[in-house]
């Protein structure tokens, strides 16, 4: 299904080429030499939660095993429809040390589009932030035929008994177990534009409602339960084995773009092309090594840029905090950082909003009256 006929080479003096990396060796060197308590950080209501880049790498190789648990195999792809934010970091590079390929889905894209990119892809397995979004998406997954699994990255506590009620929910006893058909046997059609809600966090209540119809022939997990299994294994000879069976060379994404006719096209890009890029990309300039670089990201990781730069922050033991359009400016005020990647629309707004602070000063300020003598 994939096939590419367009070699793409870097322009001069773009940064000296470093090849011969994968993804996975560059936090492996980061764990060797570097310690960061606050590598990652996520914004979440009671302030920044921190990670280590050690936990960071204990997590994704957890998550890497219990993903291989599944019965994936080398080079299988797995759909990442997630914020941009810690999990998303954990679960890219879970798939990544695991040798698996993931599809990174920005949440933004209309339902017809993520419906597609599962089904183009192939994908096998779907990591989704939160029950939210997934109660948006289940009455499109009745054609996804490849997919088999559902993970789940914000659950509630008592998500075994919700768990239960989800994939129990409006099934008779003859139809557990079969494969789920609409009334007139077909996928559920989609509305065109239609796109997912997304709250800025996880609504409580919602995670409560009645799920819908949810197809049986998916498998239901939360992000910790994956975790857990690949916990059981991190002492086997499983490890060294899967890690030394990934080559640069070998694919790592699949990013979909806009194709000249606006249908969406799978960009295919090994663990060199990404881990070159993240390397040249700090050639030549002034930036140090270790938790003194402090970074404000905010762009979407499903974008390549973004991406590009978190594996390079990673390798080089910055501190990386995680933020969104709508908390940037503030957020800017709180972190400081010395690295800031941004886009010239949020810096419009920024000089428009200054422009308009100092007109509302400025007028504040002038007299009302002028008196002469």
């Amino acid at each position: 299904m994939f096939d590419s006929h367009k070699i793409y080479r870097a322009p001069p003096d773009s940064g000296e080429m470093i090849l011969g990396w994968t993804l996975s060796s560059l936090l492996d060197r980061v764990c060797k030499d570097y310690s960061n308590p606050h590598t990652l950080n996520q914004w979440i209501q009671t302030g920044w939660k921190s990670l280590s880049n050690q936990e960071l790498q204990t997590a994704a190789l957890e998550i890497g095993l219990g993903l291989r648990d599944l019965q994936l195999e080398k080079g299988d792809h797995v759909a990442l429809l997630l914020h941009s934010d810690t999990n998303f970091c954990i679960a890219d590079m879970g798939c990544l040390l695991a040798g698996l390929v993931d599809v990174p889905i920005d949440i933004t894209q209309t339902i017809e589009h993520i419906i597609f990119i599962l089904r183009h892809s192939e994908a096998k397995v779907l990591i989704i932030s939160n029950l939210d979004l997934l109660y948006q998406l289940v009455p499109y997954l009745w054609d996804t035929t490849d997919l088999h699994t559902v993970i789940v990255v914000d659950v509630p506590q008592d998500w075994q008994e919700v768990h239960k009620q989800q994939l129990t929910c409006g099934w008779s006893d003859e139809e557990q177990g079969q494969k789920p058909q609409h009334e007139d046997g077909k996928a559920k059609e989609i509305p065109q534009e239609l796109c997912l809600c997304i709250p800025e966090f996880c609504s409580p209540m919602s995670r409560y409602k009645p799920c819908p119809k949810f197809p049986q022939c998916i498998q239901l997990f939360s992000l910790a339960e994956i975790r857990a299994r690949g916990m059981m294994q991190t002492s086997g000879e499983q490890i060294p084995q899967i890690s030394s069976s990934i080559a640069p060379t070998d694919l790592a994404t699949i990013i979909y773009i806009p194709g000249a006719t606006e249908e969406l096209q799978g960009v295919m890009l090994t663990h060199e092309n990404l881990a070159a890029n993240a390397l040249a990309m700090f050639t030549g300039n002034n930036l140090v090594c270790g938790a003194q670089e402090v970074v404000l990201s905010f762009l979407p990781l499903t974008h390549v840029f973004a991406r590009v730069l978190l594996y390079g922050h990673i390798y080089y033991g910055h501190s990386i905090y995680f933020s969104n359009p709508k908390g940037v400016l503030k957020h800017l005020q709180q972190v400081r950082p010395t690295i800031f990647a941004t886009v010239p629309l949020l810096l419009e707004k920024i000089y428009d909003k200054l422009l308009e602070t100092g007109w509302k000063q400025r007028r504040k300020n002038r007299p009302r009256a002028i008196l002469f003598d």
